[in-house]
């Protein structure tokens, strides 16, 4: 299993964050290892996966654009697709 960790990034939303963060969930143990940082977007902060879950989906508050990232089953790695506006 996998954690989808944003956030807000920009002043105008008093932003801390860093960007997308992509987490493995290991289950025994609690953790919570980092598997990537992607960063270079501004405020992804909602997250939506596709039903088939091998797409991610990401808003970015107070901004007016989507990115859609694939998904490795394997890694959990988020692979760019496209970002609308």
């Amino acid at each position: 299993m996998f954690a989808y960790v944003g956030g807000y990034t920009t002043p105008d939303r008093d932003g801390r964050g860093e960007v997308i963060h992509v987490y493995r969930l290991d289950p025994q143990s609690g953790a919570w290892p980092q598997v990537q940082h992607i960063g270079g977007l501004a405020n992804p902060s909602l997250f939506t996966l596709r039903q088939d879950g091998r797409v991610l989906f990401s808003v970015h508050g107070g901004r007016e654009h989507v990115t859609a990232f694939s998904i490795a089953p394997d890694s959990g790695q988020l692979t760019l697709l496209s970002s609308m506006q």
